[in-house]
């Protein structure tokens, strides 16, 4: 005989279920001379319980998003919870999500993975407008995907046995060249702040950063290797943005309010340029101007 343990969730709906079936039945047989009173009401529908933060996606004001047992639903803080008509993918793997910027036309992207080694591995990808929307399959993938990454007008997915990178069309699923990332044989971290600003890691050069929406790039300068590349909370730029003029942009934008900080940043600024100007001057004096 097989046995079967439900989760805490399920086992509490079976019981609740075969209580009210039992007591139903009670009821009928007590008073099998009158008809059942009272109205049907349907369809009924399966919810996981919420617990803690487990499946929570995003919290926003008021509601939180959560992905569970391949199910997408939102629990509001006053009880209420909603779920969507379908479920994702066709087995219990992992499924991730990603929130696209609204370049990209916003709405969501899932990822389910499906197989194995032995039999095959695979993603399915599926796009919904909005959290409970309805589905629309984007495309499939003949590997494990292990990330998406939104970039400036495309979808990146990291692919999970080579680390390989490849992007897709988040409308239709289209394959898409990778520009206009820089050329490289190995992409590390990358994260894209806006529709202008991006850094990527990669093999050679190490960090480079972009202000004008892959247009140009340049090298950032950093002490040690890139472990990983995240967005900042806001209009912010990438947190491995650690140049230093970057760092005096960031100030700059703080201290809008404050006009004495920012004339001691612009005081810094001309002392830098005066003394990279002193050292060319130097130069010259030594091998003669041109």
């Amino acid at each position: 005989m097989r046995s079967f343990v439900a989760p805490s969730w399920r086992r509490a709906s079976l019981f609740a279920l075969a209580f009210a079936a039992s007591g139903a039945a009670s009821s009928a047989h007590a008073g099998s001379t009158a008809p059942l009173g009272g109205t049907a009401v349907g369809p009924s529908r399966l919810l996981p319980m919420p617990s803690g933060e487990q499946g929570v996606v995003a919290t926003e004001p008021g509601v939180r998003r959560i992905l569970r047992d391949r199910m997408r639903f939102s629990v509001r803080d006053d009880g209420a919870i909603e779920r969507a008509d379908e479920l994702i993918g066709t087995s219990d793997q992992p499924i991730t999500v990603v929130d696209l910027p609204t370049r990209l036309g916003g709405g969501f992207v899932f990822a389910a993975s499906h197989g194995s080694s032995k039999s095959g591995a695979g993603t399915l990808l599926y796009r919904a407008d909005t959290w409970l929307g309805p589905l629309r399959p984007l495309a499939e993938i003949g590997v494990f995907v292990a990330e998406m990454i939104p970039g400036f007008d495309r979808l990146y997915l990291r692919l999970d046995a080579s680390s390989k990178l490849v992007a897709i069309d988040p409308k239709n699923g289209a394959a898409l060249s990778l520009a206009p990332l820089p050329p490289a044989s190995v992409y590390g971290p990358l994260a894209f702040a806006d529709g202008f600003r991006a850094t990527v890691d990669v093999d050679l050069l190490g960090p480079l950063a972009t202000f004008d929406g892959g247009a140009s790039w340049g090298p950032v300068r950093l002490p040690e290797r890139v472990a990983a590349i995240s967005v900042l909370e806001g209009d912010r730029a990438p947190a491995a943005l650690l140049m230093e003029v970057m760092e005096l942009r960031e100030d700059l934008d703080a201290a809008r309010a404050k006009p004495a900080r920012i004339a001691a940043l612009r005081d810094t600024v001309a002392a830098r340029v005066a003394a990279e100007e002193a050292v060319v001057a130097r130069a010259f004096d030594r091998e003669g101007a041109p």
